[in-house]
């Protein structure tokens, strides 16, 4: 199974573009809020301003999560490589260049990705510390990953795939 390397760029741009949509809205927020308060001027409280101050901070939040979102996205892309990305055989698993035959593989699972990154496949070996590869950068869906380890593991292997459920 090959990397998928149009479908991550797509998303690193989609994430690039949420990001720049957020510093719009995060813009247009403070501009409204300035005419507000020059508008208002001196019969603003204390209260008041608290009150604009932290409702300034919301979109803030908001253009922080994004702009996290678009950085794991740029370093998604960055994990692409040249050849195989994963290879699942009679032998055992390939992932990311270091084969692992069958006895050795403990348990393959799928994890969360960090600050909005690709969910991962982890492969636990037994002994070894674990591989892990971004799903999104696969050219394959979960679901035909599990077929394949099913089929090629002898039915002794399948990918845990509840951590997509979440």
């Amino acid at each position: 199974m090959g990397y998928n390397l149009p479908r991550t760029q797509a998303l690193a741009q989609a994430a690039r573009q949420r990001f720049w949509s957020q510093v719009w809205r995060f813009g247009i927020s403070v501009a409204i809020t300035a005419v507000f308060a020059i508008w208002q001027g001196a019969a603003l409280t204390s209260f008041t301003w608290t009150i604009l101050i932290l409702l300034m901070c919301v979109p803030l939040v908001f253009v922080g999560i994004a702009f996290f979102r678009w950085r794991a996205a740029i370093r998604d892309v960055a994990l692409v490589r040249e050849g195989i990305a994963l290879r699942v055989g009679r032998p055992g698993i390939v992932v990311a260049g270091e084969t692992v035959p069958w006895a050795q593989v403990g348990r393959l699972t799928t994890r969360r990705g960090k600050l909005g990154g690709s969910r991962l496949l982890v492969v636990e070996r037994h002994g070894a510390p674990e591989l892990t590869l971004p799903l999104d950068l696969l050219s394959v869906s979960p679901a035909q990953l599990d077929n394949a380890v099913r089929a090629y593991s002898g039915a002794r292997l399948g990918v845990d795939l509840s951590a997509l459920d979440e």
